[in-house]
């Protein structure tokens, strides 16, 4: 064998070393194998945590309290206040609308109204004050069932509604279909099905209550003015009566043509809008006595049969795959500071 062909087959042999070199350094340094060796030499620390995690999590599901959930939907009227008598008036009522009289209801939104009827003062007081009987067969209050047991009233009332508001009651509204919901979320079913009846009822008959004063103020205010304009449709009437007495032949006279005209001008106005608003005043008088629904119970609510939380198969899928990520990541980090001390340690 001639000395090139050793010192090739020596040049390759070296190359060769020299690659395997590398690709070891290669996988030794890639972080996805490095992480990998971290996984599998600590498995005992991503097994402890992801246990310990998954024990908490099924713990914390089993002992929280189970919530029942109890809905009633309702449909709203599409009118709180008096119903507008423009569109009944016809012409009359877009004479009243030039002249500046609001002779219609508000036009108040139900959906936009429940809600702060709901969360009202004197709703929620009224409710809290109210004995239940439970599942369990014992009658208690709100007040008790939520745990509010302060000496000073005012704070009791206070602390009462909060939780009552905030953890109790929940109200939807559908745009769409105009249907909305009311639910109650208690610890007893027995319970959250009548709150959230009683919310309901109680909500019909403020409701009915705002309805009758807004009508009431309006059958006052037309009154007024269907006094005032007769007041004032009789003094034209009388002046007119004495300029035509006074005045006999007014056809020779522009002047008084145009006064005449003036006079029986004040007469028909006020005749329009005397007609006008006793038609309006017809029309409150009927809203006043009218004692209509202002919702329409589509379903009251029923005992839940089915817990509405919590999702306890939820919770422990959601405590294990947490605890095995934090356990991944303890076992890395643990191997990362194991090898940075060795580093060092060999350095020194």
């Amino acid at each position: 064998m001639s000395v090139d062909q050793i010192a090739r087959e020596v040049a390759q042999e070296v190359e060769r070393q020299r690659s395997a070199a590398v690709a070891a350094e290669r996988v030794r340094t890639d972080p996805s194998t490095d992480n990998l060796r971290a996984l599998i030499s600590r498995w005992r620390v991503v097994a402890t945590i992801t246990l310990a995690g998954s024990a908490l999590a099924t713990a914390y599901a089993f002992l929280t309290p189970t919530i029942y959930r109890a809905e009633a939907t309702v449909l709203p009227s599409s009118a709180i206040s008096s119903s507008s008598g423009l569109a009944q008036l016809g012409n009359l009522g877009d004479a009243a609308t030039q002249l500046g009289l609001n002779l219609g209801g508000n036009g108040a939104d139900p959906s936009a109204l429940f809600p702060k009827l709901l969360r009202s003062r004197g709703l929620g007081l009224a409710v809290l004050s109210r004995e239940y009987t439970g599942e369990d067969g014992q009658s208690r209050t709100l007040f008790e069932v939520l745990g509010v047991d302060e000496a000073d009233e005012r704070r009791r009332q206070e602390r009462a509604l909060r939780r009552f508001h905030s953890g109790v009651l929940r109200y939807g509204h559908d745009r769409k279909s105009g249907v909305s919901s009311v639910a109650v979320e208690m610890e007893d079913p027995v319970v959250a099905a009548a709150v959230a009846n009683d919310l309901i009822d109680e909500l019909d008959q403020r409701s009915r209550e705002i309805k009758l004063e807004q009508a009431q103020n309006q059958v006052d205010f037309v009154s007024e003015r269907v006094a005032a304009i007769a007041v004032d449709l009789a003094k034209s009437e009388e002046r007119l009566r004495e300029f035509r007495s006074a005045n006999r032949q007014t056809g020779g006279s522009p002047t008084l043509m145009l006064e005449e005209a003036r006079h029986m001008r004040d007469v028909e106005l006020n005749q329009q809008l005397f007609i006008t608003l006793k038609a309006q005043q017809e029309i409150a008088l009927i809203e006043e006595g009218r004692n209509t629904p202002l919702i329409a119970v589509i379903d009251r609510a029923v005992v839940p049969v089915r817990r509405h939380a919590p999702d306890r198969a939820g919770i422990m899928l959601s405590g294990f795959f947490l605890s095995l990520i934090l356990g991944a990541a303890a076992a890395v980090v643990l191997h990362q500071w194991t090898t940075v001390r060795r580093a060092w340690a060999g350095s020194a």
